[in-house]
């Protein structure tokens, strides 16, 4: 009996190793945070912080790992050794960061974000999807700095349980902790192109505030004399320390005898506003395999003359 105890413990523990792969830079051997694990259609995941996910909710045979700053590789699940995975990096190197004397004269511009706490006004993304925001640049100056940003978020929702179903609720703080990448993207025709290759900039989203804001003035970010376009990446679910926990959109429900795919709802809700006269907002889905930006419209419906933007607010230091 003991022998058979012990089995089972070392067969959990197997299992359990197995199951946790590292995703590795090739040449210093360090994990890769963030990596985005694309398998079967529009389906995926990201690695966590150490660059380590799991097997468990990957049906596929086959992935396909993308990261900035290195090859894409598809691989076959059985191909995988001693449970690593090596990246090979790419010749692309970081943004041009321009050291600022940070005693010189300067100003700063504040724009406010927009915010309101009506959910039904409001959009969240699934895992992988993302949102970019234009930063136009109004100013003569060259040498123009981002100095913070403010995401607004809607705090106050219902419950989305099916035990929910059909009752009256009142709006209210329900918890949850989601993180995002915040990346840049250069102002081609207006629309998100080339991104920069600054450092992984990464932020958690909680119920506690309507706005968060993120200081960035230790990363040197330029903007252009075009403006440039903020992003904010859904990684997907932390715990309770705020590390990422590496999840797929979608989760499979048995339904009358049948598995069903069905969307992981994950907050938080983005305030949607409609004053501007022109699209400033764009969306994408990173496990599409064109990852294509497309004009946004909250939920995805357009109306005629009508126009969808997250407002970002933010803070510019203008030498």
């Amino acid at each position: 009996m003991k022998n058979s105890k012990a089995l089972l413990i070392v067969t959990l523990i197997a299992n359990s190793v197995f199951g946790q792969i590292k995703v590795v830079d090739s040449i210093t051997n360090k994990g890769v945070s963030y990596v985005a694990i694309t398998f079967e259609k529009n389906n995926g995941l990201y690695t966590d912080e150490d660059g380590v996910f799991s097997l468990d909710e990957i049906k596929s045979e086959q992935i396909s790992l993308s990261c900035m700053g290195y090859s894409i590789k598809t691989i076959s699940l059985k191909s995988i050794q001693d449970n690593t995975i090596y990246l090979s990096p790419t010749n692309y190197e970081l943004s041009e960061v321009v050291i600022s004397d940070k005693a010189r004269k300067s100003k700063v511009e504040k724009v406010k974000p927009k915010i309101h706490n009506d959910f039904m006004q409001s959009h969240r993304l699934s895992i992988g999807g993302e949102l970019a925001m234009y930063i136009p640049n109004h100013f003569d100056s060259n040498d123009i700095e981002l100095k913070s940003l403010t995401i607004p978020i809607v705090t106050k929702t219902i419950s989305f349980d099916k035990s929910m179903e059909g009752k009256a609720q009142r709006l209210k703080k329900l918890p949850f902790s989601v993180l995002y990448k915040i990346s840049f993207y250069a102002n081609e025709q207006n629309k998100p192109g080339e991104q920069f290759n600054y450092e992984d900039i990464t932020v958690v989203l909680d119920e506690k505030s309507t706005k968060v804001d993120v200081d960035l003035d230790k990363y040197n970010i330029t903007l252009p004399k075009e403006g440039f376009f903020i992003s904010l990446l859904n990684l997907g679910v932390t715990d309770e320390n705020g590390k990422l926990i590496p999840t797929t959109p979608f989760e499979l429900k048995e339904v009358d005898n049948r598995m069903i795919k069905f969307a992981r709802p994950t907050k938080p809700y983005f305030p949607v506003y409609y004053k501007e006269n022109k699209n400033k907002t764009f969306f994408r889905y990173s496990f599409n395999d064109d990852k294509k930006w497309i004009t946004f419209y909250k939920h995805g419906k357009k109306k005629e003359g009508e126009y969808h933007n997250i407002g970002l607010g933010y803070e510019l230091k203008i030498y």
